[in-house]
C-alpha cells in the first residue's frame, strides 16, 4: 500500500481523512477518503506513534506492503475462513454488482471504479 503517514489529514489529534495521492490511484487522480471507521482510526493513531517507517500500512520490516503480498494474504485468510480464495479484484466485481442492483448510474460506477471503456458496463453476455 503506497499510503504514507503524510497523507493523513488530522483535526487536532484526530484523523479525519486520508489523501490518496494521484500517483497511487488507477486513474492518476487524487481520491480523498473521508470516511474512517473506528478500526482504521485506531490503526492510524498507532501508526503515527511508530516513527520507524513512513508508511501507514508497513510490512514487518517497516517497508511498504506490495499489492502481491496483500493479494496473497487475502487469499490465505479467505481460504481459512470461508473455504475458498478471493482476491481484491473480487471486491471490484462485487461493487459493480451491488451498484447495478441499486440502480446506481453507470457514469457514477465508472467514476468510482476508474473504468474508462464506455462499453465495459453495458455489455450483454
Amino acid at each position: 500500500m503506497l499510503i504514507e503517514k503524510r497523507d493523513i489529514v488530522l483535526k487536532g489529534f484526530r484523523p479525519v481523512a486520508i489523501n490518496i495521492r494521484a500517483e497511487t490511484t488507477k486513474k492518476k487522480v487524487a481520491a480523498p477518503l473521508t470516511y474512517l471507521d473506528e478500526d482504521l482510526k485506531r490503526h492510524i493513531r498507532s501508526a503515527l506513534n511508530n516513527n520507524m517507517t513512513k508508511w501507514l500500512f508497513p510490512n514487518r520490516l517497516g517497508n511498504r506492503c506490495t499489492s502481491n503480498r496483500i493479494c496473497d494474504y487475502l487469499k490465505e485468510k479467505s481460504r481459512k475462513i470461508i473455504g475458498f480464495e478471493i482476491t481484491p479484484h473480487y471486491f471490484r466485481h462485487r461493487l459493480c454488482t451491488e451498484c447495478g442492483k441499486k440502480n446506481v448510474p453507470i457514469a457514477d460506477v465508472k467514476a468510482i471504479t476508474g473504468i474508462r471503456d464506455p462499453y465495459i458496463l453495458n455489455r450483454k453476455k
